[in-house]
């Protein structure tokens, strides 16, 4: 699970951040504020504080979302 979207990402559609198309990495459930996560359909606009669901090579995953090579929950 991805925790914090980039800055870059926040007020983007996921069809505008082409993702799957440049990373391969698909989007698959986002949660909102704290709210029963949904699926991430092309229309769904990203918004700071949103936790993703991902799939996706995970050297891809980590350069995508500036993330670090070890995923946690804190």
């Amino acid at each position: 699970m991805i925790r914090h979207i980039p800055d870059e990402y926040s007020g983007l559609s996921l069809a505008e951040t082409r993702l799957r198309a440049e990373t391969g990495i698909l989007v698959i459930l986002v949660e909102r504020r704290g709210e029963k996560p949904l699926p991430a359909r092309a229309e769904t606009v990203f918004e700071t504080g949103d936790k993703l669901t991902v799939f996706g090579d995970f050297k891809a995953i980590c350069k995508a979302f500036h993330a670090r090579e070890h995923f946690s929950d804190d």
